[in-house]
């Protein structure tokens, strides 16, 4: 197998989705929640939620996604909703 070929291992696998920043932030702020909150909710950083609201990481490792979507009693789709790239396929 190629370099390239090499799957990701479990634990990095990537979405097939990706997300909008906005309605995470829409979402966490009606429910009252800081970046911080939802980090610690989500298990993982606060720079990673940043990152996400502003759009500068659109597809983070589903794990990742998974965990954003329950913190926010969300499917992943709705983390989606409005989202150009996700709608377009």
């Amino acid at each position: 197998m190629s370099e390239v070929e090499k799957p990701l291992p479990l634990g990095r696998r990537r979405a097939e989705v990706v997300i909008n920043g906005e309605v995470v932030r829409a979402r966490r702020r009606a429910l009252g929640l800081t970046q911080m909150d939802l980090s610690l909710m989500a298990w993982t950083t606060v720079r990673v939620i940043q990152r996400i609201e502003r759009g500068l990481q659109l597809d983070p490792p589903t794990s990742t996604t998974l965990r954003l979507a329950k913190a926010l009693s969300v499917t992943v789709e709705a983390l989606c909703a409005g989202n150009k790239a996700f709608t377009s396929r």
